[in-house]
């Protein structure tokens, strides 16, 4: 994810080039539009998110390094896939629908 919206602060990392920059900051303020005006219709979390570790992730993946995601390791994997660069599908070994599948998707 590029940005975290908090409370009273809204963070984002470094992007790419000024193009993806423009693109993701004008997503987030449709976003914390569209919040605004459902603002009575939304019910509160008050659990916080934390972004998960790489290792949490590759506990659960199939761990064989077939290569078949385009990566070298499946821990290469789990890394790009914290930091969003993947998709979890895109990990041909690890079955939709599946108890680690499901587990891994939570933790995203």
């Amino acid at each position: 994810m590029e940005v975290a919206i908090r409370q009273k602060t809204i963070s984002v990392r470094m992007f790419k080039d000024k193009d993806t920059a423009v693109l993701i900051c004008d997503e987030a303020v449709k976003y914390i539009n569209d919040i605004n005006r459902r603002r009575n219709q939304i019910t509160p979390s008050y659990n916080e998110w934390s972004q998960p570790r790489a290792i949490d992730i590759f506990k659960y993946l199939p761990r064989n390094n077939c290569k078949k995601c385009g990566l070298p390791t499946c821990m290469a994997f789990a890394t790009k896939l914290v930091l969003d660069e993947v998709n979890l599908e895109n990990c041909p070994e690890l079955m939709p629908g599946s108890e680690n599948y499901r587990l891994i998707s939570e933790m995203l």
